[in-house]
């Protein structure tokens, strides 16, 4: 969860109706936050250029100036086009949620107003807003790295007559080899890359990456200047895998003889903070598409699908499904199959008659009595009950994740994410 300072963060509310912006004024200003208040869009431009708040709640259906032209003019401004906009309005139509999002919106709070809606949503917008400024961050300070690595990469191909003193200072591991592979001298980096001594391995044909690079053993030197770059996995004596990126190039010495420079870089954690950014961008656009999908929402099989397919993508599951409960002749606790979405190769389930008018209390009453509360299902199947892998393992289930769908304090069903493979 991303902690906010509410002390620290701005909120304007534009609303022409008093008793809406002492609800909201007074609601904010007991969380922390500070507030601004305007009664009429044109005030609430005026106060949006003049200091440039954290979040906007705005009323739609206002008197001069409604709230769709308050943020079209908010957003055709670089100054505050980039304001999170929460839209307020008694309408509950789709095409004007639709239109609002259209317009740069980020939600929609229908009337009448509940605090506890208001403040989670609130908080959930000023936290994906928060995100995607440490993501700007990051990536920023990615390509800095990216760039100061390249600019001391040319500085070695551009001062070859400072070599000794670059080999022993540069905070990138290098090593000399004479033509035949043999190591001639290596640097402190070099070594802690590799977990070796020096005395170990000056005179030896050390290591792996002298006769691979990109793939290809024992590479022929033809031509002087570097001419391989690559990355390769490093297995280091103290268990941790390692990612390294690797140059190496020919020189020529004045006496007619060459010799081979080697230089290492450690990027294992460049590598693992690109692979989280980029499961964090798709994490963030799901959740965007998810809500888009949730406001056309109309309960048919398709809209499940759709939804299911969006959430399947992003955690890289095998198969998503919903079931929805429902009464059994006796009064007991049934659940049946809904909607389903199944990555290729996967056997779809969503006709197995087997998965319709099933009995919580004859298969599943430890989930009946974890989702209804609230709580999760998860683990490897082999793990489960007898009664569970019964169902479960017909499916090729090899792990699930159960959420409980509950609304109004009533368990209605549940969505799931199955592993196959």
């Amino acid at each position: 969860m991303v902690e906010h300072n509410q002390q620290n963060i701005k909120i304007l509310i534009i609303d022409d109706r008093p008793e809406n912006l002492h609800f909201l004024s007074d609601l904010l200003i007991s969380q922390g936050y500070k507030v601004q208040r305007a009664i009429s869009g044109k005030l609430g431009l005026n106060a949006a250029f003049a200091s440039v708040p954290d979040l906007i709640l705005l009323d739609i259906l206002m008197p001069e100036m409604n709230g769709y032209e308050v943020c079209q003019r908010l957003k055709n401004d670089a100054k505050t086009r980039d304001i999170p906009i929460i839209f307020i309005s008694a309408l509950d139509d789709v095409s004007e949620k639709v239109k609002a999002l259209k317009l740069g919106g980020i939600d929609y709070i229908t009337k009448p107003l509940y605090a506890g809606e208001v403040l989670a949503r609130i908080e959930n917008q000023l936290t994906i807003a928060k995100l995607q400024q440490q993501l700007k961050a990051r990536n920023a300070a990615l390509q800095e790295e990216i760039q100061e690595r390249q600019w001391m990469e040319n500085e070695l191909k551009n001062r070859n007559q400072l070599i000794k003193s670059i080999l022993h200072s540069a905070p990138v591991g290098i090593s000399l080899r004479d033509e035949s592979g043999k190591i001639l001298e290596v640097n402190p980096a070099y070594c802690e890359i590799y977990g070796v001594n020096s005395s170990e391995i000056i005179g030896q044909k050390f290591p792996v990456e002298s006769s691979i690079v990109n793939g290809k053993q024992n590479p022929q030197i033809t031509n002087e200047g570097i001419y391989q770059t690559g990355e390769f996995p490093l297995q280091h004596p103290n268990g941790n895998q390692l990612i390294v990126d690797i140059q190496r190039g020919l020189f020529q010495q004045e006496n007619g003889k060459s010799f081979v420079v080697t230089t290492l870089m450690d990027i294992t954690s460049r590598k693992q903070v690109e692979d989280a950014l980029k499961f964090r961008e798709r994490y963030l656009s799901a959740l965007v598409e998810v809500e888009r999908q949730l406001l056309e929402f109309d309960g048919s099989p398709r809209c499940y699908t759709e939804i299911l397919q969006t959430l399947g993508v992003v955690t890289r599951a095998n198969r998503v499904y919903v079931f929805e409960n429902h009464p059994g002749a006796n009064g007991s606790l049934l659940m049946s199959q809904r909607a389903e979405w199944c990555a290729p190769g996967i056997h779809p389930e969503i006709d197995n008659p087997s998965l319709q008018n099933l009995s919580y209390d004859d298969f599943f009453p430890r989930w009946a009595a974890l989702l209804s509360q609230g709580g999760i299902v998860s683990g490897i199947v082999a793990d489960f009950p007898e009664s569970e892998r019964e169902i479960l393992e017909p499916q090729d289930i090899l792990s699930i994740l159960i959420l409980p769908m509950v609304a109004k304090g009533q368990f209605l069903g549940f969505i799931g994410f199955d592993n196959c493979s």
